[in-house]
């Protein structure tokens, strides 16, 4: 006997996102998981890029080969160069920017993403982040991008309480 996981995505998901609130969303670390909530995705409420910040360089990849056919994300990048990835953010040809969390620091060190213009921040598993101690790190990005519309990808809601309640 196998087991599936089908995320439930439902009504309420929709709404918030519409609305621009902040979602949760718990599903397993791995993009066919999060497939469904990057497939209800609009344009972010507020202009700019949508940065999406994962645990791992393979997780990137994974997501992006998993999201690469919706359209409303417009286009995807995955952060494995620097240079190049700051280049194609200082001529605002990247929709959405797929990055761990010290490239995505790195970038806004080198002024090649600023954190205020990102439209959208979703943060893909959480907890990996904060198991390996960047717990501060998460929180100075969160704390720079105050306009932007924020969604947590979880697989362990319970694991990020203090981090959703800092945020």
């Amino acid at each position: 006997m196998t087991w599936e996981f089908a995320p439930v995505f439902d009504a309420s998901h929709r709404a918030a996102l519409s609305a621009g609130k902040p979602l949760v969303y718990v599903c397993p670390p791995a993009g066919w998981a999060a497939r469904p909530l990057f497939a209800a995705l609009t344009p972010p409420p507020a202009p700019g890029p949508t940065v999406v910040v994962v645990p791992e360089a393979a997780a990137a990849s994974d997501l992006a080969c998993t999201l690469g056919s919706l359209t409303d994300l417009g286009s995807l990048h995955v952060a494995t160069g620097l240079a190049r990835t700051e280049k194609l953010l200082r001529t605002a040809r990247v929709g959405t920017l797929l990055a761990t969390l010290p490239d995505t620091l790195t970038l806004v060190r080198r002024s090649a993403l600023k954190p205020e213009t990102v439209g959208r921040m979703v943060l893909g598993w959480p907890e990996q982040l904060l198991a390996l101690g960047l717990g501060d790190a998460l929180d100075t990005l969160f704390a720079d991008a105050p306009v932007a519309h924020r969604l947590v990808l979880t697989a362990d809601e319970t694991a990020i309480a203090d981090l959703l309640e800092r945020h």
